[in-house]
């Protein structure tokens, strides 16, 4: 009914705009909220028994009915165009969160019902002569159709595009920029290489490699700085080995796509695409790129350059994105840049060296162009030093700064590192008398990085028990999070350690973040930890055994979960309700130290090895009884569904068979809550995490009916699982689910048919669905047969229940 309909009044247009908008927007999110959608009915009703009327209206009553339809179905399109004005418009015009709108679509509502009636007496009339006399001026109608169309539509491809996930902080930042007059260059070559005219076709790579320390990520910040201020940036996207969704590369392609589409004509495009086949969002590289990437950039291809940048690559490349940059790049138009930094790594020799379109250049640190650029970086920050402790201009001396410059070798961090201790330091004079001292000469890279750190931390105080034990604690932890906390945090998760931030301002050399509470505390650079975790003896008092930590972390996780999950936390309690999807759970309504043990306690506690410690089996029988379902909502509302088939299995292979956590009273509930959270993400068209917790149901399932030859629940599950897969267009699994269903069903009506035989109807329906999306046309026809038999039998024999219709 929706979008057949032209040329009717403007007023009838308006709010058949109105209309076909609203179910744009339902039908792109596949569930509709009950009200919005009933008042979209009412309007359809009334709108279509209008346009039917084609003779001459021959009775004023008549035509004030009609003048009355084409004055509400206005306002009611104005109405819409305001609820669309907000980017949530889409979520909650399909998701029933309607905040004070409720009211108005309720009058509204019934305003065309009432008309509907009055239309509804059989009265023949024009449109054109009915409203003709209506002045067309008094609403400007024509202009607010046009907006509600822009503004839904837009509403409804950003709905789409947002199913995409996007890496958070992988952008890049204006303070972690080059210091001016530093870099020049090669910032120049990088450029040049940007601007530069190729008669070659196909896209370009410019990967620029170097030892650890040498500058890569302060290039990367800069191009992409300069790119966005001239508009030349298409994305960007900085690895961190410290953050656990950018330690990979299986955001990177969803966030170009949705920074790709800035673009209204790629947002269209891609938004399309994932509405046809929302898999592609969490589909591997190989998959993602075609359509995600390739297709629009050749659709529609930028006259100007058009660069993404991406910063440490060795601390999150794969394979396959290796494959990529080196087979699926060159396919990409001829404007589209890839500028990348990366530690200098084997594999990159391997799969780029040899290819045409990729332009390899290192870092030399002995360059006189670097070693330049070292020597106005430490000037630089000594002359901040020197003001910030009222030294002089001329501090250190000639002398010391000639020493700096020599030592440094050409290494920015190493730099770095140096004028951090100072400017954190007591005496900077003495302070840097004691860095100097001893340090050694001929040293490569890595080696003159591991002498600093070990510099910078022999001078803490070792002596003190408490420091070394808050240390242990502290900078282990920092080391071993899957993602970063901040100080606040991270005292919040170790009270017992008075002031966390004094420790952290003594060792603030060797880190970052730590001088805000609520920012995220990391080590300065990617070469402290691999020397503290790797290089550094085990027997001096800063080595830190990663593992050791990550199972500290677990336990530490699981306790404050089982503490501080509770009936009122956010997220809590919705599988209880009977409304229909999953509420949305900012992450700022819970706490930051919360949120991090829901998403990272399993990943810390399968560091675990047999044989299990008692303190962790008692963690994991209080949060599987007590805490289990509660973690899956919060987890499920705030960001993705997360199951415990992972965790189930490492239990059964890490644990003793004398250890039980679990029964199968705790295993039903368990089950029945993943089928009950499969339907609702089903509902809220979150199709591949429906089908991760139906599966994982089935499994629990089929466990827990190892003892029964048949096993109803099961069957229901089946057929669930069957709907799950079929979502996602896997026709083969769903009919084998489906199919097993069916025999389980067919077994059951044997003992029981009264009972289970409408169960069997409805999966035999199943079936021949199944049957004739994959072609088998007959076997479909036999299947609904035996289910419309079925169903013919039931409501003879109880017609109160089954109704003939």
């Amino acid at each position: 009914m929706v979008d057949v309909i032209a040329d009717i009044h403007p007023y009838v247009k308006a709010a058949w705009t109105a209309l076909s908008a609203g179910y744009k927007v339902a039908l792109a999110q596949k569930d509709r909220d009950d009200a919005l959608s009933e008042l979209l009915e009412s309007m359809s009703t009334a709108l279509d028994l209008v346009c039917r009327f084609d003779k001459t209206a021959r009775h004023q009553g008549d035509k004030d009915v009609i003048l009355q339809v084409a004055k509400k179905t206005n306002e009611c399109a104005l109405f819409i165009e305001d609820y669309t004005r907000t980017k949530s418009f889409s979520l909650r015009a399909t998701k029933g969160i309607l905040s004070n709108s409720g009211d108005e679509i309720a009058r509204f509502k019934k305003d065309f019902d009432t008309l509907r009636r009055n239309l509804d007496t059989g009265a023949t009339l024009s449109i054109t002569e009915g409203i003709s006399e209506v002045n067309s001026s008094l609403y400007g109608v024509e202009e607010s159709v046009k907006r509600i169309e822009q503004s839904v539509d837009r509403v409804a491809r950003t709905a789409i595009i947002d199913k995409l996930p996007y890496a958070e902080g992988a952008t890049w930042d204006p303070e972690q920029v080059c210091l001016p007059d530093t870099r020049e260059a090669l910032l120049g070559d990088i450029w040049r290489w940007i601007k530069r005219s190729d008669t070659s076709n196909g896209a370009k790579i410019f990967c620029l490699t170097g030892v650890a320390g040498s500058g890569k990520s302060a290039i990367a910040h800069t191009v992409a700085h300069r790119c966005h201020e001239e508009g030349l940036l298409a994305s960007s996207f900085f690895f961190s080995r410290d953050v656990a969704e950018r330690n990979n590369p299986r955001k990177l392609l969803s966030t170009m796509a949705r920074d790709l589409a800035r673009d209204p004509r790629i947002l269209e495009q891609i938004s399309l695409v994932l509405e046809s086949d929302q898999s592609l969002a969490t589909a591997p590289l190989s998959r993602q790129f075609g359509p995600l990437i390739r297709e629009p950039c050749l659709r529609y291809p930028s006259g100007t350059p058009l660069v993404t940048v991406i910063d440490g690559l060795d601390e999150g490349y794969s394979i396959d994105l290796l494959k990529l940059l080196r087979d699926g790049i060159p396919s990409l138009p001829q404007s589209f840049h890839l500028f990348i930094t990366s530690r200098e790594m084997e594999s990159i020799e391997l799969y780029l060296s040899k290819s045409a379109h990729v332009h390899l250049q290192t870092i030399d640190l002995g360059a006189g162009a670097n070693l330049q650029d070292i020597r106005t970086y430490i000037r630089c920050g000594c002359r901040r030093i020197a003001e910030m402790h009222s030294l002089g201009e001329s501090w250190p001396g000639e002398e010391l700064m000639d020493k700096l410059f020599g030592m440094a070798g050409g290494l920015f961090q190493w730099a770095s590192v140096v004028l951090q201790a100072l400017e954190l330091s007591y005496d900077p004079d003495t302070e840097l008398s004691t860095l100097l001292a001893g340090l050694r000469t001929g040293l490569g890279a890595e080696e003159k990085m591991d002498e600093i750190y070990t510099k910078v931390l022999q001078a803490c105080d070792w002596n003190s028990l408490g420091f070394k034990r808050d240390y242990d604690l502290i900078m282990g932890a920092i080391l071993a999070l899957k993602s970063p906390l901040s100080s606040s945090a991270l005292q919040t998760l170790y009270p017992r350690i008075p002031n966390i931030g004094k420790l952290l301002f003594r060792l603030g050399a060797l880190l970052t973040g730590w001088r805000y509470p609520n920012q995220p505390v990391r080590v300065l650079h990617l070469s402290l930890r691999d020397f503290l975790t790797t290089r550094a003896p085990s027997s001096t008092p800063f080595y830190v055994c990663e593992k050791d930590h990550s199972q500290r972390l677990g336990l530490l996780t699981l306790a404050f979960l089982n503490e501080n999950v509770k009936h009122d936390t956010p997220g809590v309690g919705y599988l209880e309700s009977d409304s229909p999807g999953i509420p949305t759970i900012s992450k700022d309504q819970i706490s930051e130290e919360l949120w991090y043990a829901c998403e990272f306690w399993t990943a810390h506690v399968l560091e675990f090895e047999a044989p299990a410690q008692a303190k962790l089996v008692e963690l994991l029988r209080d949060f599987i009884s007590a805490r289990l379902i509660s973690w899956m909502e919060v987890c499920t509302s705030v960001d993705t569904f997360r199951g415990f088939r992972h965790v189930r299995t490492w239990i059964q292979t890490t644990f003793p068979e004398d250890i039980s956590l679990t029964n199968d009273e705790l295993d039903s509930h368990f089950e029945s809550a993943l089928a009950n959270i499969s339907n609702r993400l089903s509902y809220m068209d979150r199709r591949e995490e429906a089908l991760l917790a139906i599966q994982e149901a089935v499994v629990l399932r089929r466990q827990l009916a190892k003892d029964h030859l048949i096993d109803s629940n099961l069957a229901g599950s089946l057929i669930n699982l069957s709907n799950r897969l079929s979502d996602l267009g896997q026709r083969e699994e769903a009919l084998a689910a489906i199919q097993e269903s069916v025999v389980l069903y067919r077994q059951l009506t044997k003992d029981r048919p009264a009972a289970f035989n409408p169960t069997l109807a409805l999966s035999l329906h199943g079936l021949s669905e199944q049957q004739s999306g994959l072609g088998k046309r007959e076997d479909a026809l036999a299947a609904i047969q035996e289910a419309v038999a079925l169903l013919r039998q039931l409501a003879k024999d109880h017609p109160a229940t089954f109704s003939s219709d």
